[in-house]
């Protein structure tokens, strides 16, 4: 079986979200599927800085076995559609069996079956702004046209096929579930460093702190944790601080100036996109770890997290049954679960062994035989 991935996300020096899954991903079935050819797809980059493009000498974090092949395609200086015009033909050249796309994006005009992975359905959350509507149409777009043209849509999560159903039932009829894995750095890990000494490479003041990691994306509501944390009696708040991981540009900018405005502007750290060697520390030292989306598709740092032994209090949806959880969007309710959790050593030392019992299936390599399982029954159903 041949099948090709595109890998254009991975067009970052800081991959996070999407880019991470998909190094997981890949990094599983190079150890287990030598029987059949991986094809590892993407725009060349056309100029150094443009932008654009993927140069595919980038380090995926593994050594690539014989069986998978790096391409690179030509897009030169207009890049616009490359999926259509560089990569359907291709395809046919090639004789692919499969193409797998992490995104929505595919091309349209592809002959061999495609699957694709939905991470969330922004839309169908009640949101109002960019996050539910704006570029939003482009993912209405994509879902009905997956429904129409893809042979499968893969759900990261039972509710975000659940969303999809609510969307569009054609495309339900597609759907699978495949949830992510958590990967073993997390799930065995033991500190290689004190607090002290990951704080100091983080050039942090060496104080207890809450965590959030990720991007500063609205769906993320991270003023809204901005905001539960002022709210919390000095005395509740212990000398602690809170480190706003993966926040960075104008979204950190903004977020400065709002804790300014709160008086926590000392107590709030912006330590910058967190490189993979020091993230296991950064969770396993971090008195507790706040996910205060709206809504998250997966929802992948609170259950690493767990896997390193850290509290988690999160929205409605993420780690039930492991972590502390609050309505999403209600402020005094997130107050209220940080102050209970900071100051309950019992409750915490719960939380840590359910959330490493929730986790403890969760591989990778489950969800890499899954999708294998699933690849196969394409192509097979298509012969």
């Amino acid at each position: 079986m041949r099948v090709a991935f595109d890998v254009s996300v991975q067009a970052t020096a800081r991959p996070t979200g999407v880019a991470r899954v998909q190094r997981s991903l890949l990094r599983e079935l190079a150890a287990f599927a030598p029987d059949d050819e991986f094809l590892l797809v993407a725009p060349r980059r056309v100029a150094s800085g443009s932008g654009f493009g993927v140069d595919l000498g980038v380090d995926l974090g593994f050594d690539l076995p014989l069986h998978f092949r790096r391409v690179e395609l030509p897009a030169g200086r207009v890049p616009r559609l490359w999926r259509e015009r560089l990569l359907a033909p291709w395809l046919a050249r090639e004789r692919v069996d499969l193409l797998h796309s992490p995104v929505a994006a595919f091309p349209l005009r592809a002959r061999c079956p495609v699957v694709v992975t939905w991470h969330e359905v922004p839309w169908r959350e009640g949101l109002r702004g960019d996050e539910a509507g704006g570029r939003q149409w482009a993912r209405r777009a994509w879902l009905h046209l997956a429904a129409r043209r893809a042979a499968r849509i893969v759900a990261v999560s039972s509710r975000t096929r659940g969303r999809i159903a609510e969307a569009s039932p054609r495309a339900a009829a597609k759907c699978v579930v495949v949830p992510h894995g958590v990967d073993a750095r997390f799930l065995d890990h033991v500190s290689s460093r004190s607090r002290a000494e990951l704080l100091q490479a983080l050039r942090l003041p060496d104080r207890p702190y809450l965590l959030f990691v990720g991007a500063a994306r609205a769906r993320k509501n991270v003023g809204g944790l901005l905001d539960a944390f002022a709210r919390l009696p000095a005395a509740a708040r212990g000398g602690t601080q809170l480190l706003l991981a993966g926040v960075e540009g104008a979204p950190a900018e903004e977020l400065r100036a709002r804790a300014a405005a709160l008086g926590i502007a000392e107590i709030v750290q912006f330590p910058g996109w967190i490189e993979d060697a020091l993230l296991p520390d950064l969770y396993a030292h971090a008195e507790l770890l706040v996910q205060p989306s709206w809504f998250e598709g997966f929802g992948l740092p609170a259950f690493e997290a767990m896997a390193c032994g850290t509290p988690v209090v999160a929205t409605h949806g993420t780690g039930e049954g492991a972590a502390l959880l609050v309505p999403a969007g209600d402020v005094a309710a997130l107050a209220q679960a940080l102050e209970r959790l900071l100051g309950d050593a019992e409750l915490r030392a719960t939380l840590r062994a359910r959330g490493r019992a929730r986790v403890a299936t969760m591989r990778w390599r489950t969800a890499a035989l899954q999708l294998h399982a699933l690849w196969r029954d394409v192509v097979e159903r298509r012969r």
